[in-house]
């Protein structure tokens, strides 16, 4: 399992929406996981503490507190773990972590959505 992410960098304003953009890759011969996780977590200043954004299994998904109707994944094709954010606040400014997490496997990568 590998993720990545094809912007580590997303400027975008108050009020308006990014997408941060996350996509992994399974080993194709393994059988679909339908306990596949995305999780999403926004990190503070000092990285001793992540705040959860949003969570996705199967057709289960989850979004917290200030970000609760405001996130949702794009979901472009089945390997996209990439996070929507719209109505975007001045709170919202800093790195988010995309996880995704394929039974014992899990891997992650780091988006900084930046305001202008």
């Amino acid at each position: 399992l590998s993720v990545d992410t094809a912007q580590p960098k997303v400027i975008s304003q108050r009020g308006g929406n990014a997408t941060l953009q996350c996509k992994f890759n399974r080993d194709p011969t393994s059988p679909p996981n339908p306990k596949l996780r995305i999780k999403w977590t926004k990190l503070t200043t000092d990285y001793l503490k992540e705040i959860d954004v949003f969570v996705a299994m199967g057709f289960h998904k989850k979004s917290y507190g200030r970000f609760h109707g405001r996130v949702q994944l794009q979901a472009a094709g089945k390997n996209d773990a990439s996070l929507v954010i719209t109505d975007i606040t001045l709170e919202d400014y800093g790195k988010y972590k995309c996880e995704v997490i394929d039974g014992l496997e899990d891997d992650t990568a780091v988006v900084l959505l930046d305001l202008q």
